[in-house]
């Protein structure tokens, strides 16, 4: 059964030194990004109109959290949606392309992450594999960095390594237009304010 996300919170302690009384970098500060994905219990094959109070939630640091929420692949200008159509398109006329295809609607199915599930949850609530997989892209940086296709999913950020690539990997995001490039750095800069003990 698909989930379906009812609210969003973001949790920061503004900590400035940890347990061992180690002075941190407000980066370092504990983050913790929560989903309300509370629902009904299924009673005898229906499902109850009073919903069970359930969250999700991500643990990681602030820094981390801040780049993640603020550079999704999405709007970056390198992510390319045409390119991976065209792409899907070819892996569909082939035998072994289909099974690739298929290999990807396992993985998107065997992820079991909440957000994933409910931005691409059908009409009867459960996961539509069809939907994620149409709204992937195409890394251009990546893909030439790697000399293979690199596909990625929109709400995904630039790694800063791979395990097929021996060097640490420079961050290519780069806003696609002017106005995610405000939104990128409100979404950091109120991380980070957060982090920082301040309103």
């Amino acid at each position: 059964m698909g989930l379906n996300i009812k609210g969003e919170r973001i949790e920061i302690l503004p900590l400035t030194h940890d347990e061992a009384g180690n002075k941190i970098e407000p980066e370092q500060a504990p983050a913790r990004r929560v989903l309300d994905v509370s629902d009904g219990i299924l009673v005898n094959g229906k499902k109850t109109e009073k919903e069970l109070p359930i969250s999700v939630s991500m643990e990681l640091p602030a820094g981390r959290l801040a780049v993640g929420l603020s550079e999704p692949c999405a709007s970056c200008k390198h992510f390319d949606a045409k390119a991976w159509k065209e792409y899907r398109r070819k892996l569909e006329s082939t035998a072994e392309g289909q099974k690739e295809l298929n290999r990807m609607r396992y993985a998107i199915i065997g992820t079991g992450n909440a957000a994933l599930q409910a931005r691409h949850a059908g009409a009867d609530g459960d996961l539509d594999v069809e939907h994620a997989l149409s709204m992937l892209g195409i890394c251009r940086p990546l893909t030439e960095l790697l000399r293979d296709v690199t596909i990625v999913y929109p709400m995904a950020t630039c790694p800063s390594a791979l395990p097929q690539h021996p060097s640490p990997i420079a961050k290519m995001y780069t806003p696609k237009t002017s106005d995610d490039a405000r939104m990128r750095s409100k979404v950091f800069d109120n991380i980070m304010h957060a982090a920082q003990g301040k309103k």
